[in-house]
């Protein structure tokens, strides 16, 4: 195996995984495969329905499919929709898996890394070792992601805050740009175009995962004091440490959006970002 390091295009802050250049072009072909099923293969789910799955579901119910749920029942037997499904829960699989290995690798190395990089910048790291991991959480792999992002497999973990760090930027093929911050730049974008004299004081993100769209807020206004939340301790850290290297204040706390411990009315702008599909219907209303 070459020594020769590779960055994939992802911005090499100091935590995350350096990759060889064999990890590298494992990772490429992940992303060539991903682009391929998604342009090429998906399509072909529509033909799929039209031709087979609708006239099949007509002729039984005597009227074309009315809902999402009807459509899922045609096209359950369908083979090139069994197909394409087994073919994209593979490449997700193999995405992990792809991210794991330099991971593995590397972890003493990050963890020690992330320690030593606590407070650099004066951002802080709250953790709460008793909060519980709510159930829609705790109960399945969300994304096929080993262990979710609440699984601690050694003392001041950030295997997971690297694998998701490392991992989203395969999955979106590097879309989201370099620092897979594309979500928070866009919602930023549209608060300067549509408020240009809003200034927020304190602003608060609710499930930040690594801070991934966080950090954007701290350049956007940058006399704001940031803080973020999430329910997981390895990406916490890791998005404390990651923060910390790129020079980005950002207070990192522990809890769950549900039910956290800040003053009512003490921030002038709240947001999230991706976080509605990872929770649950009885746990929205409370956030």
């Amino acid at each position: 195996m070459s020594d020769m390091i590779e960055t994939n295009g992802q911005f090499q802050h100091a935590v995350l995984p350096k990759t060889t250049s064999d990890e590298f072009s494992r990772q490429e072909f992940v992303k060539s495969l991903k682009l391929h099923l998604a342009s090429s293969i998906s399509p072909g789910n529509k033909d799929a329905f039209e031709a087979r799955a609708k006239p099949a579901w007509q002729k039984q119910h005597g009227t074309a499919p009315e809902s999402w749920q009807d459509i899922r029942k045609a096209m359950k037997d369908e083979p090139y929709f069994n197909f394409w499904g087994a073919m994209l829960r593979n490449s997700q699989e193999m995405m992990w898996k792809s991210v794991q290995i330099p991971i593995e690798r590397q972890l003493d190395t990050l963890i020690e890394t992330a320690r030593t990089t606590q407070g650099v910048v004066g951002g802080t790291l709250r953790l709460n070792p008793h909060l519980q991991t709510p159930r829609y959480h705790a109960m399945v792999d969300i994304h096929c992601m080993p262990g979710g992002y609440h699984t601690e497999f050694t003392q001041d973990d950030v295997a997971n805050g690297a694998l998701y760090d490392a991992g989203v930027y395969v999955y979106a093929m590097g879309r989201m740009g370099p620092y897979n911050s594309d979500i928070g730049d866009t919602t930023i974008a549209w608060i300067k175009a549509n408020h240009p004299d809003f200034k927020p004081k304190r602003i608060l993100d609710l499930g930040c995962s690594v801070g991934h769209s966080t950090l954007g807020y701290c350049g956007a206004w940058p006399d704001a004091e940031v803080h973020a939340v999430d329910v997981a301790a390895p990406v916490l850290r890791y998005a404390h440490a990651r923060a910390e290297s790129l020079s980005k204040k950002v207070h990192f706390s522990q809890q769950n959006a549900e039910a956290m411990d800040f003053e009512a009315g003490s921030f002038d702008l709240i947001v999230s970002h991706i976080l509605v599909h990872e929770t649950s219907n009885g746990a929205m209303p409370a956030s």
